[in-house]
């Protein structure tokens, strides 16, 4: 008897086998709601300091990846944070060309007068025609007459643009002796 309960079982389908009106078969299908559950409280993010943006840019000049350090005198430059002009000047004589570039592109920006030394000797001195260019760009920007023979001698240098920033500076500079270098210069 058992056996043939068991086959009579499995062999009717479900809905025969119960006379649940269909609204609680519904019902009975879908799970049993039950109350949400209470959130705990909750906890507060901890706080993480922020790094000083002065200390990281500091903190890139210092690392051995190229374009790292360039990030850094970036940083420097737009921080415009005289603090910063020790880290500049000394960047202006790294290995990387790129780096010396930017970094006397910054001490221009910065506009400190006491900068004037070291834009002028990466001017006269810098192998790369790319930090000259950016020298002489700086040098307007620093606006101190004292540099003008710097840029006189910069319009023979080999490099084009080198030259063109040169001459440009001067103009800003308003060197009235720089006139007949400026003329000397268009002709040749």
């Amino acid at each position: 008897p058992l056996a043939l309960v068991l086959t009579v079982l499995l062999t009717v389908p479900v809905s025969a086998q119960t006379s649940v009106p269909t609204d609680k078969k519904k019902a009975a299908a879908q799970p049993a709601k039950t109350a949400p559950a209470k959130a705990a409280p909750a906890k507060a993010a901890p706080v993480i300091p922020q790094a000083d943006p002065f200390t990281t840019a500091m903190n890139r000049i210092k690392a051995t990846d190229a374009a790292t350090r360039r990030m850094g005198v970036e940083d420097l430059a737009r921080l415009r944070d005289p603090r910063g002009v020790p880290a500049l000047q000394a960047a202006a004589a790294d290995e990387d060309a790129y780096v010396r570039s930017a970094a006397v592109n910054s001490l221009g920006l910065l506009r400190v007068s006491a900068s004037t030394g070291t834009v002028v000797a990466a001017l006269a001195n810098d192998p790369s025609g790319q930090v000259r260019q950016s020298a002489a760009v700086a040098l307007a920007y620093l606006n101190d007459p004292g540099a003008a023979p710097a840029l006189v001698a910069a319009l023979r240098d080999s490099e084009p643009g080198v030259r063109l920033a040169a001459a440009r500076s001067l103009g800003a500079l308003r060197w009235k002796e720089g006139g007949p270098a400026l003329l000397a210069a268009l002709k040749a």
